[in-house]
Parts: C-alpha cells; structure tokens; sequence
C-alpha cells in the first residue's frame, strides 16, 4: 500500500512544483509538508489541503484511481 507521503510527493512533482510552491497554494508551512513526504501522519485535513491545492480530490486514494493516475504520470 501507498502511504500518504508518497502520493503527496508523485502528484507534488506531476506538477513541477516545488514543496515551497505547494506550501504557497495549500496554506501549510514548507516544513509541513516535507514532514508528510517524509511520511510523518497527517490528519485528513491537511492531506485533503494538499491534494485540493494540486486540483486532484480525495478520490485519488481509490485504488484503480491512484493506480491510473500513477501510470499516466510515470509513462
């Protein structure tokens, strides 16, 4: 399973974002979100910050989601 961590950093860097970038679009502090890409928890609210800032919503955690997401980003 995919921790959190990580799918904040694929969609993250899908995107060509810094986590400077993302701290500005999200409200959350760079060291935050470093904390949750190195895999610290996060509550549900600071992750669904993250994932709305990068235009994605919750459902991205949907296995046949993520899993198309994921080959579409890395293909």
């Amino acid at each position: 399973m995919t921790d959190t961590g990580q799918i904040v950093k694929m969609l993250r860097k899908s995107k060509g974002w810094t986590i400077a970038e993302l701290a500005f679009r999200s409200g959350l502090s760079p060291n935050t979100i470093s904390n949750v890409e190195r895999g610290s928890n996060c509550t549900i609210l600071v992750f669904d910050s993250l994932v709305e800032a990068m235009g994605y919503e919750l459902e991205i955690l949907k296995k046949d989601e993520y899993e198309e997401e994921s080959k579409d980003e890395w293909a």
